[in-house]
């Protein structure tokens, strides 16, 4: 079941990044950024977000990006990367790079448009998506949005298995 392989867990370098990220924070307005998680939940689920941190108050979760692929494909090297200047570019990015895959998601300044695997879609369309196949390459990955939810945000607790944990529905959305 989802979060409770530890072995799994302890395995992948790639994922245990942490809740937030927030050695390179990128600035969208005063007192605004952006900080980034990701978290393994099975053998073949990870999950990627974003959040935006307003100064004085809590993060406020603005995607969720749940990854699927056959079993064990996210146990390779992987490498974290987080960029774009919100002010000049309009978009920051949060990358997981392997050797031959590439999991991306990415917001703009205006936090209404998002972009996954490179495909653009509106918040408005929905704040949790899922990628099928996402082992297999762009051309045959799916992308599809899973509806709006509340992101609770947690400094102890990944958003990924909150959100499960609240929805379960999703889990099924997800095989």
């Amino acid at each position: 079941t989802f979060g409770k392989n530890s072995a799994m867990k302890t395995k992948i370098l790639l994922l245990v990044i942490a809740t937030l990220f927030p050695l390179r924070v990128l600035v969208a307005s005063e007192g605004a950024a952006f900080g980034v998680g990701a978290y393994p939940l099975s053998p073949t689920t990870v999950s990627m977000w974003l959040l935006r941190t307003d100064s004085g108050s809590k993060p406020l979760p603005m995607l969720l990006v749940y990854f699927t692929g056959t079993p064990g494909w996210h146990n390779r090297g992987w490498q974290s990367k987080f960029d774009g200047n919100i002010k000049e570019e309009g978009r920051a990015s949060y990358r997981l790079i392997s050797q031959d895959v590439i999991l991306e998601i990415a917001i703009a300044a205006d936090n209404k448009t998002v972009w996954i695997q490179g495909k653009e879609f509106k918040l408005e369309q929905g704040n949790v998506y899922a990628v099928k196949n996402a082992d297999k390459g762009s051309a045959k990955e799916q992308v599809e949005a899973l509806g709006s939810f509340e992101l609770p945000y947690s400094s102890g607790r990944p958003l990924a298995l909150l959100v499960l944990q609240n929805h379960p529905e999703l889990a099924e959305k997800l095989k």
